[in-house]
């Protein structure tokens, strides 16, 4: 291992209690298997290390947080609240709940005491943690801060800074957030992004019901660019009178059909299926077909990567079937048949 990331993995101790966890429930199978996961140990290696490298580097944020006043507590896990402004859309916990059942919990969360309700603490950043805690029914180790809304998300995007599996969506939405606290020009600072960007993550986030957006999930394999194609499609139905409701419904929905089709619907597929529905139907032909007398048959659907064929009588689309390698050989010979050269003049 290089000198470079055994600097970045070494964790200071003093910032680590002692693990007292020997003796606790083991976790439900919820936790420790919640999604089917690529075996071996050179996986199970990279993720030793991608853990242990995020916890390096937010022991640092920890550092900073106990220098300026904040203190370390276990608290119960059922006096504390999600925090108001997550940007993490899917929690996969296995692996993490795997590390703390090993090495314990070395790093902490942030909390501040509960704006609203005496004796509850409410989240800055720290959501997986508090979650694998709280289904290994253990205490939750936290660093307890006054923190105004614009100081929670400020230090939940110093946290964030840390990391870099946050999908485009997640930091979409946390930019969002940011946004509805802080002017402009200090999200760009703290960011460091330019106003471009920033105003392309608003624009997306507020164009789609937030509802339709925690249907979809953290879509990872899906960028900026297929976002906005998403985004201005369904801003063009809420201009023309859809409800997000009605809006929010559909997409579902597509979910669901989808999910059908496939024994894991991973979520970039969540995203395909919505997108299918809201963007690509407008991109579609559709050629209704019908024959003498009115009957409908049924329709084509052309897009840009080919087509699809949809008939109401199930009976002539199994008839269909059986006639297509022949109507296809007709079509090849008559495609591939020479040209009769016309006529010489007076023949």
């Amino acid at each position: 291992m290089s000198r470079a990331r055994r600097g970045l993995l070494d964790v200071d101790e003093s910032l680590v209690l002692p693990d007292e966890s020997v003796g606790f429930d083991e976790p439900s199978a919820a936790v420790v298997d919640r999604q089917p996961r690529r075996v071996g140990a050179v996986r199970d290696m990279d993720v030793s290390i991608g853990i242990l490298e995020r916890e390096a580097a937010e022991l640092e944020h920890v550092k900073a947080l106990l220098a300026s006043g904040g203190t370390i507590v276990e608290l119960d896990t059922e006096l504390v609240d999600p925090s108001a402004f997550r940007e993490r859309l899917d929690y996969d916990v296995s692996d993490l709940a795997k590390a703390i059942l090993a090495r314990g919990q070395l790093v902490p969360i942030l909390v501040r005491p509960h704006p609203g309700v005496n004796g509850r603490y409410q989240i800055a950043y720290g959501n997986r943690r508090h979650a694998v805690c709280h289904e290994l029914r253990r205490p939750v180790r936290a660093v307890v801060m006054d923190l105004s809304d614009a100081e929670m998300v400020v230090a939940q995007g110093q946290e964030n800074a840390a990391r870099k599996d946050l999908t485009f969506i997640e930091q979409a939405r946390f930019v969002a957030n940011l946004r509805k606290v802080h002017p402009a020009i200090e999200v760009q600072r703290e960011l460091g992004i330019d106003e471009s960007l920033m105003h392309k993550m608003v624009g997306v986030v507020s164009a789609l019901p937030e509802a339709l957006i925690q249907s979809i999930g953290r879509a990872d394999r899906i960028g900026r660019p297929r976002w906005m194609k998403l985004s201005e499609a369904v801003a063009k139905l809420r201009k023309a009178g859809t409800t997000d409701e009605e809006i929010v419904a559909e997409g579902q929905a597509a979910i669901e059909a989808a999910r059908v089709k496939t024994d894991e619907l991973k979520p970039h597929m969540r995203f395909e299926a919505v997108f299918e529905v809201f963007v690509d139907v407008n991109t579609k032909e559709v050629l209704e077909l019908s024959v003498d007398g009115g009957e409908r048959l049924g329709k084509v659907v052309k897009t840009a990567t080919g087509a699809n064929l949809k008939l109401n009588d199930h009976g002539f689309l199994e008839h269909l079937l059986e006639m297509l390698p022949e109507l296809h050989r007709r079509y090849r010979a008559g495609r591939d048949a020479p040209v009769a050269a016309d006529p010489a003049p007076g023949e």
